[in-house]
């Protein structure tokens, strides 16, 4: 499982010079649609306030939905913008936690077949489509065949090619065909991609689920504590407090190592590739991109 942040639009973009916009009408009416279960997790779930407790909550609320209101009634609009950096670094975490992914959660119909919770009506199965890569050699399959009966009255340091173990032979061909894609294509790899359904069983224990939920929270309590020491900091430097300001100084260091070293653990321990081999022709790879 993996994901990949595409952009959009590239370029210099500064908060003083206007900026050409063109917005989707629809997605600000699924907003407006849905602004009472986004402000509710927003203030409960962020926040812990009980939403009641808020005073003013329907006033914002109506000021929300009539600035989205102007925005989807305009969607052509030319405008100074706001510029926002998105910290995009619990994204494979969210994800999995979205989805209730984890490998032993990925099922197919046998083993659904099998289950007790398998019903007419049961929505513990999850349908979601995924783009499979591969990555294979331009040479066809009868071009494959020939260049493998070529080897077959080969002889490798003496010994016929029949004779070898398989690694080697595979090596062989894998050699053989990638100088005969480099001469007759002029190039040794092509890319295909196609995209296709998966099952995410959601009754599957949560154990690995749970586990990527803790390192996600511990992640954000460092990354709050980044910032209480950052500010202590600044305090203590205003006052000329030469011994805090270093206590403070060490302490932001360390929580910006926490947060990197659990930024570099969710890059690479959480992104899965998965190889497949094949013998019968060309020699692919396939990797999940995004959900």
């Amino acid at each position: 499982m993996g994901g990949h942040v595409e952009s959009l639009e590239s370029g210099v973009f500064r908060s003083d010079l206007p900026c050409k916009f063109n917005v989707d009408p629809k997605s600000y009416q699924m907003l407006i649609d849905n602004i009472d279960r986004a402000l509710t997790f927003s203030v409960e779930v962020e926040y812990g306030i009980e939403r009641s407790e808020i005073a003013n909550y329907d006033e914002v609320r109506s000021e929300i939905v009539h600035q989205l209101e102007l925005i989807r009634d305009r969607p052509v609009r030319d405008e100074i913008p706001f510029i926002y950096h998105l910290d995009v670094a619990a994204m494979y975490p969210n994800i999995i936690l979205t989805n209730r992914l984890q490998p032993s959660a990925i099922v197919d119909a046998s083993t659904c077949a099998a289950c007790d919770y398998n019903r007419p009506g049961a929505n513990c199965r999850r349908k979601m489509p995924w783009t499979w890569r591969g990555d294979m050699f331009p040479a066809k399959r009868s071009e494959y065949e020939a260049l493998k009966t070529q080897l077959e009255y080969e002889s490798v340091d003496g010994v016929p090619f029949h004779k070898l173990p398989y690694p080697e032979r595979n090596a062989a061909v894998r050699a053989r065909l990638k100088t005969y894609s480099q001469t007759v294509y002029k190039k040794t790899k092509k890319t295909e991609e196609e995209v296709r359904e998966a099952v995410v069983c959601q009754r599957e224990n949560s154990f690995y689920v749970n586990t990527v939920r803790s390192f996600r929270d511990r992640r954000y309590d460092y990354k709050g504590l980044k910032k209480k020491w950052s500010r202590a900091a600044k305090a203590a430097k205003r006052v000329n407090d030469v011994v805090a300001a270093e206590e403070a100084r060490n302490k932001t260091l360390l929580y910006v190592f926490f947060c990197e070293s659990f930024l570099c653990v969710f890059t690479y321990k959480h992104t899965c590739t998965h190889t497949h081999k094949h013998t019968g022709t060309t020699p692919s790879n396939s990797h999940i991109n995004v959900f």
